[in-house]
């Protein structure tokens, strides 16, 4: 998906939200994030790294195996956050 997808997205859902923001500079601030939401991701060394409002990513590398000479690649999964649920504000049993 492509930030100018997400900008498209969040004015049809909350139209408010980006005002009267050109459509090409909410996308560059929508990239500019993405890409330092990638670098915290990629200078995780080992753990879990969460983002609000997205989820958690967990970064795993492997110990390598006897007589391996190269480093083990990092294992990143991500999982996603679950939404939140919308409560009532009437009286129970209404």
């Amino acid at each position: 998906m492509k930030p100018i997808e997400l900008v498209k997205l969040i004015r049809k859902s909350k139209p408010q939200l980006l005002g009267q923001m050109p459509d090409e500079r909410a996308a560059k601030i929508i990239l500019a994030a993405l890409v330092e939401i990638r670098k915290e991701v990629e200078s995780t060394s080992a753990g879990m790294l969460r983002v609000g409002g997205l989820g958690r990513f967990n970064v795993r590398v492997p110990k390598p195996k006897e007589g391996q000479d190269e480093k083990p690649e990092k294992r990143i999964v991500f999982r996603p956050a679950k939404p939140k649920q919308k409560v009532s504000n009437s009286p129970a049993g209404s």
